[in-house]
């Protein structure tokens, strides 16, 4: 097989196969149901009033600087405590998947996320949202583990990565279980065919344990590539502004001089958007390839945060509200915004980690990469309240400094790897970077290896021939020879015959023998006598 040649199996669509795109949807939308509880809950009154009566109180005062109504630690501490819990949890989850298994996890995040759900549903106290808060985060870092890789701040991903069917199989694999991978991979792919691709995944998990130390492996000078590139991209990610935009709508809406519900349904519409601009992604993503996607959007999210803050700046003051009509645009432009990102920085934001990497360091290089977008989702979550208070208009200039330095990041920095299914690798790196020469010449010793494999095995199965000749041979002269042995067996009985009736006639002539002689030396004594 050529160097990016792909090889295809035979494959059909299952009812179980379809089950698991519905459970691992259920997956993004743990992600994604987080992040619209906790956008949509801190600007609802009723919600403020409970627990954070001094953020509803600035609120409600017309005199209030409208860039900082909503700016609280704690506040802003009830969406990101998610992140951080999901971070650390993502360590312990990596290692329950490998001793316990996926099933056992997935069941672990499902408990954890209905622990939080309930806590955070009966909460009295701010402490038990909080609390609440870090469960969510712990069961959308043990369901991340298992189910999805998120790829935008909705939670989804484009469907053609949405369930990989040889996790499952490699997990068993990789616990002994060979059997039973093999076995889960004919359920999924739907046919009994799955020996060449069972071999693969084999081979590859062989391969994955010859590599002691992945960590260490990644950070020597051959892997640094892959790992500026990876990381870089999830960190220029979060400082698009999108999570921002997508964890605060509400509030950032009722900033500009929405109504509670005028500003949740425009919440909904960005979201909506995203969702669909998603789709967008998996159809073009290796049509025009991850660098024009990434560029356009750049473009895009510049032009639409340049134009927010533009308007923001000289229309909106510290109190009063926005002009419908520039409100309404504003709520265009950042549809715009998120319509970019969705097709662009979000999935290429989890793709292009997952190809740029060897598959014996890939799981490390991607749990990196997971780690730092959580860190610098927590960050901005933690932290974009205050700066908007700060800042007012400008945080959106701030955003769209970063969004030029992404761009000149992709633009002479990022590798194309359109096209190329080679394990982990990039075509751009191919030329220029020795981790690829270090894959190439990998790859080649491993061939060389299955050369001489195949040799050896040609071979043996000669010699294996050869003796099953000289077996039957042997067996030939063994039944001849038994033969022989029965014809001589049966002539011994004869002679044993033919003695014994010799010897029968030798003891008869001996009796006669001796009669003769008594009769003879009886005769001569009665001759002497007489």
């Amino acid at each position: 097989m050529g160097s990016h040649e792909i090889q295809h199996n035979n494959s059909k669509i299952t009812p179980y196969v379809f089950a698991c795109w519905i459970l691992a949807a259920f997956g993004g939308l743990m992600f994604g149901y987080d992040i619209g509880i906790s956008g949509g809950v801190t600007s609802m009154d009723d919600f403020l009033i409970k627990f954070f009566p001094k953020v509803h109180e600035r609120k409600m005062h017309a005199y209030e600087d409208n860039y900082c109504k909503y700016d609280d630690h704690t506040l802003q501490l009830f969406t990101s405590s998610l992140y951080l819990a999901a971070l650390v949890a993502s360590f312990f989850a990596s290692k329950a998947c490998t001793v316990f298994g996926r099933r056992p996890t997935i069941t672990m995040a499902s408990s954890f996320f209905i622990a939080g759900a309930l806590l955070c549903a009966f909460a009295e106290f701010k402490w038990m949202l909080i609390v609440g808060r870090i469960l969510f985060g712990i069961g959308v870092g043990f369901g991340n583990e298992n189910l999805i890789r998120p790829s935008s701040s909705t939670g989804i991903r484009p469907f053609h990565r949405i369930f990989d069917h040889h996790r499952n199989t490699a997990s068993l694999v990789q616990r002994g279980k060979d059997e039973e991978g093999k076995a889960a991979l004919k359920k999924v792919r739907g046919v009994e065919e799955v020996d060449a691709e069972f071999q693969q995944i084999v081979l590859a998990n062989e391969r994955g344990k010859q590599v002691k130390q992945p960590f260490k492996k990644i950070f020597k000078k051959s892997g640094v590539p892959a790992l500026i590139v990876s990381n870089m991209i999830q960190v220029f990610q979060q400082f698009t502004g999108i999570n921002a935009i997508m964890f605060y709508a509400p509030v950032l809406f009722q900033t500009l001089g929405f109504q509670s519900d005028a500003s949740l349904l425009s919440s909904v519409i960005t979201g909506l958007v995203n969702v669909g601009a998603t789709f967008v992604s998996v159809y073009t993503v290796d049509k025009f390839g991850r660098r024009k996607l990434l560029l356009q959007a750049c473009v895009q999210m510049f032009v639409s945060m340049v134009a927010i803050g533009g308007i923001l700046l000289v229309h909106l003051k510290p109190t009063g509200s926005l002009d419908k009509g520039l409100a309404a645009v504003v709520v265009i432009l950042v549809c715009t915004f998120v319509m970019s990102f969705a097709w662009s920085w979000g999935p290429m934001g989890w793709l292009i980690p997952s190809e740029i990497y060897p598959i014996e360091t890939r799981a490390s290089g991607f749990a990196i990469a997971v780690s730092t977008n959580m860190i610098f989702t927590f960050l901005i979550a933690q932290a974009f309240l205050t700066m908007m208070c700060h800042m007012k208009a400008y945080i959106f200039f701030f955003f769209s400094a970063w969004i030029v330095a992404m761009g000149l990041f992709v633009l002479f920095l990022l590798p194309e790897t359109k096209g190329d299914r080679r394990p982990g690798r990039g075509e751009a790196l191919e030329a220029t970077s020795s981790v690829e020469k270090d894959y190439d010449r990998r790859t080649l010793e491993l061939k060389q290896i299955y050369l001489v494999q195949e040799q050896r095995y040609v071979v043996h199965k000669e010699r294996y021939a050869d003796y099953d000749r000289r077996t039957l041979e042997l067996k030939q002269r063994y039944l001849v020879q038994e033969q022989r042995y029965v014809v001589h067996k049966e002539r011994y009985a004869v002679h044993e015959e033919r003695y014994a009736a010799q010897e029968q006639r030798y003891a008869a002539q001996e009796r006669r023998e001796i009669t003769t002689y008594d009769t003879v030396s009886r005769n001569k004594k009665v001759t002497k006598i007489t």
